[in-house]
């Protein structure tokens, strides 16, 4: 071999040497850096308005005088307990440490375009913004992003949980919350009947007549307060009259109208004068309604009439014994009928439905009729025409009814 080649050979070995020293394997995590000090680019105490967007979804959350309030894309309160932890962690947030710089791998951290971003605006008019993405259960932590930045770096505090929330999330739950002692009046309407009940010390009358504490109670507790389960938000128009209206006077007055909802007898629709708001609860709602409405409407007895003259106390009236004449024929003994042993029919269990039992919703089925209704749950057919405001025994397939039966013990 020529001593050129040689030469050659140690030249590429040298340059290969260089190579295999100076480049490196693949990306690694870089080991030396500098970690933004974001902690002194916001203050949470400081946050006047929190903006969420992720796909398909877009929050703003703003602070008034009274607290926190949903501007986009509606306009309601925030729920205390949904603002709070946001605060919570934003005050606990923290960078740890510098995970990637490749741009590649932002969606492996759900950093890139599927991510979350969080901007936050200051009173000071000053924003702050940065991507959210999927949480470390290892490190117990979570990757975040810089807008506008290739840089992937680990996080305490902060979690996607606390942002990926829908509207319904941060929205109060709370339709009302009145305070029992300071409630004066409730006016009652179910179809046609209507009461009137006032508070009079520590009982609540109505045309004269006391209301039990289990059934009064038991409104007072629904009304402190009331939760909701879901909104409408589209442009709903109930054109059916509410099943129950409710106007209550506390320090203001407060309208709750309560409509069934077709297709399903777990839910009804709620509104107040309070929110334009259409509100989704739980039938269940209506079960102590119904108890104080069927209390209420119930006409009171008539009073005996007095006779318009009375006998004096010291002349007392002396009525003569009637004598009978005494009977020439003998008396006739009534022949013994032998009749075969009847199975006792057992009661209908109805006086206190109302009050004792459970709300079931029951939907007719093709061939059903009232009184086989009736028969199955064990009640009467006068009961489910009055729970449901029937007028005649005709029922169609498809209906919901009301029907209180006897809870199993």
């Amino acid at each position: 071999m020529k001593p050129s080649t040689y030469i050659l050979l140690s030249i590429l070995v040298i340059m290969m040497g260089i190579v295999y020293f100076t480049q490196k394997p693949g990306e690694k995590v870089e080991t030396t850096f500098t970690i933004p000090d974001v902690q002194t680019t916001f203050t949470p105490s400081s946050i006047v308005r929190i903006d969420i967007e992720a796909e398909h979804m877009r929050i703003r959350l703003e602070r008034v005088r009274i607290g926190w309030r949903i501007t986009e894309p509606v306009s309601y309160n925030v729920e205390n307990t949904a603002i709070n932890n946001l605060l919570e962690a934003l005050n606990r947030f923290r960078l740890s440490g510098l995970v990637s710089t490749n741009p590649q791998k932002q969606n492996l951290y759900g950093v890139g375009e599927e991510g979350t971003l969080l901007t936050l605006t200051h009173e000071d008019g000053k924003r702050f913004s940065i991507v959210v993405g999927k949480y470390d259960s290892v490190a117990n932590q979570t990757f975040v992003r810089f807008p506008m930045s290739d840089s992937v770096y680990l996080a305490d505090g902060i979690q996607l949980v606390f942002l990926s929330k829908d509207l319904r999330y941060w929205r109060e739950k709370v339709i009302v919350a009145l305070n029992p002692d300071e409630i004066k009046s409730i006016s009652l309407r179910r179809g046609t009947e209507s009461a009137n009940i006032q508070r009079k010390d520590n009982r609540w009358l109505t045309e004269g007549r006391t209301i039990p504490d289990d059934i009064i109670n038991s409104v007072l507790r629904l009304l402190s307060p009331l939760y909701t389960e879901d909104f409408v938000d589209t442009m709903m128009i109930i054109t059916e009259p509410p099943r129950f209206q409710l106007e209550i006077q506390e320090k203001k007055q407060i309208r709750m109208d309560i409509f069934r909802v077709s297709g399903t007898g777990a839910k009804v629709y709620l509104k107040t004068n309070l929110s334009p708001s259409i509100f989704v609860v739980d039938a269940q709602i209506q079960q102590p309604i119904a108890r104080l409405a069927d209390y209420a409407f119930v006409a009171p007895e008539p009073e005996i009439e007095k006779p318009l003259v009375e006998p004096s106390p010291t002349q007392p009236v002396r009525t003569p014994p009637l004598r009978e004449a005494p009977s020439t024929t003998p008396p006739k003994t009534p022949p013994v009928v032998t009749t075969p042993p009847q199975r006792a029919t057992p009661p209908v269990y109805t006086p206190r439905l109302e009050e004792e039992g459970e709300l079931v919703i029951y939907t007719v089925q093709k061939g059903e009729t009232l009184e086989s209704i009736a028969k199955k749950f064990g009640v009467t057919v006068d009961d489910i025409k009055k729970w449901n405001q029937l007028r005649t025994a005709t029922v169609k397939p498809g209906t919901d009814l009301y029907l209180f039966t006897l809870k199993k013990r």
